[in-house]
């Protein structure tokens, strides 16, 4: 038997992979994901190491703009390409299994 594989599935986008597959295509799935190991550095750690790192520096400029979440309003990006369209999950797999 031969099964579709979708790794790291434990996400929305792996979510809408697989219902994808399995309504459209086949029933045969499988789903695979496992834990990546990480560390949690301290921000105060991170802000001292800054001081010294350039790199730091920038990635401390970055990591504040992801503290709340990002509402994008596309009012301004519409106006500048009002052709835009973004396509279903549907239309997007269509496309690359084309």
């Amino acid at each position: 038997m031969c099964y579709q594989t979708i790794l790291g599935s434990n996400g929305q986008i792996g979510y809408e992979l697989a219902n994808e597959l399995y309504q459209n295509y086949t029933k045969e799935i499988r789903l695979v994901w496992w834990p990546i190991p990480y560390d949690v550095i301290p921000l105060t750690v991170f802000q001292n190491k800054a001081t010294m790192n350039r790199m730091r520096a920038k990635q401390l400029e970055i990591l504040v703009r992801y503290q709340f979440d990002n509402v994008f309003i596309t009012d301004k990006f519409m106006q500048r390409v009002p052709d835009f369209h973004v396509p279903s999950f549907t239309t997007g797999f269509q496309t690359i299994l084309h």
